[in-house]
């Protein structure tokens, strides 16, 4: 029994046969630290007192969902007035592209995607009109530093508290060739295809359709890569398939993308299929089909990895990422980072005592490194053997 499988079940609308209250609780902790119990409403076998958490977090749901459609309101303004183009990215996009309740769905913060030019600018529209700068230095190398507006908010344990205060991130990218080292050819276009579409009862700037699916695929992947997967992503996206698995206009508009970023997309699909028994549609499949022999090894192994490594320390998403580099340097260079970080963690990224956090995280990254290590040798005796066979 693992509660990250149980969750996955769970939200596939499958039963994951608990009997025990002790391990219901476990699963709850876990559903709340990844943001995912409101979307638990659907699911079978729950007990009843549950059933009522479930409910409780849908409630706040609703409550922070209207002060995360202000918080949009008031940013998109600001940088309307000062004449600034943006798509928003995920957020009330995903509630119409996944065709979920958008009460189900947990949102922590306002995407917007500006010009790389005009970051400054962005900066300067949101302070003019209240917003503020989040403690602490930048969090992303895919946005500028979160701002948001003053508050006396301060953390409770509550992941589901209505008055969590809402950040926007002012993206420059959607993906980080410099850290990650991964071409993503053919994104710079997905702005020259923006639309507008109707989201969360308002018209947002957006990417198109396929685009803002390629954009979900990617900042799934991402996440898999940097070993902080979760789970939200990765159903969103398997609902995303579902809803478009014969659209066949929608997959022709997908096709335009370059195979080598259609081949990381797929990943992604994949991922996504498997962990909520999702079927990949055709293309979908095609793509993933002309992968390298060495990626299909990854999934053979370690598909579960990344979800596992929610209650298991694990860095095998590792392998899957080396195996995306045909540089050796590039290689080196992911490795070293990946198995040996060189930095304390953000202390925004603790929700208490941020030594604690520190020794949290220190462990996980002791615990991963050597079960990374134990699976890296072994891997390299299994294609040793075969190779001896072979010849």
């Amino acid at each position: 029994m693992n509660a990250a499988t149980d969750l996955l079940e769970l939200l596939a609308g499958r039963s994951a046969g608990i009997a025990e209250d002790r391990d219901w609780r476990v699963l709850l902790e876990l559903a709340d630290r990844t943001l995912t119990t409101p979307a638990l409403r659907h699911s079978p076998g729950l007990p009843l007192w549950l059933r009522q958490e479930v409910e409780a977090r849908i409630a706040k749901n609703v409550f922070r969902r209207a002060r995360l459609i202000e918080t949009y309101q008031q940013a998109a303004e600001a940088l309307r007035k000062a004449g600034i183009d943006s798509v928003l990215l995920k957020g009330f996009t995903h509630e119409i592209d996944a065709a979920w309740d958008p009460a189900l769905r947990t949102q922590c913060d306002i995407d917007l995607l500006c010009p790389a030019e005009a970051g400054e600018p962005a900066q300067a529209a949101l302070l003019a009109c209240g917003f503020q700068f989040h403690d602490g230095s930048e969090l992303s190398d895919n946005h500028r530093r979160p701002m948001l507006k003053p508050h006396q908010w301060s953390w409770k344990g509550d992941y589901f508290d209505p008055e969590l205060p809402v950040s926007v991130e002012l993206h420059h990218t959607i993906w980080s060739q410099q850290r990650d080292r991964v071409r993503t050819p053919g994104t710079e276009a997905f702005w020259d295809r923006r639309e507008t579409m109707h989201a969360g009862g308002l018209e947002v700037p957006a990417f198109r359709d396929a685009d803002r699916l390629g954009t979900a695929a990617l900042h799934l992947l991402r996440h898999v890569l940097r070993n902080n997967v979760r789970p939200l992503h990765a159903f969103e996206l398997a609902r995303m398939l579902q809803r478009r698995s014969a659209d066949h206009a929608f997959w022709q508009r997908w096709s335009q993308h370059p195979a080598e970023l259609q081949w990381l997309q797929s990943i992604a699909f994949q991922l996504a299929a498997l962990w909520f028994h999702a079927e990949m549609p055709e293309p979908a499949k095609a793509a993933f089909a002309q992968l390298p022999a060495r990626i299909h090894s990854w999934f053979d192994e370690f598909a579960y990895a990344p979800i596992l490594g929610l209650t298991h320390p694990n860095k095998d998403a590792l392998w899957l990422h080396l195996a995306l580099l045909p540089r050796f340097w590039d290689r080196a260079i992911v490795a070293r980072r990946k198995l040996l970080p060189g930095r304390l963690p953000a202390s925004q990224q603790a929700t208490g005592s941020y030594l604690g956090h520190v020794a949290t995280r220190g462990r996980y990254h002791a615990l991963a490194l050597a079960r990374a290590l134990w699976t890296g040798s072994r891997s390299a005796a299994q294609r040793s053997t075969a190779s001896h066979t072979s010849d």
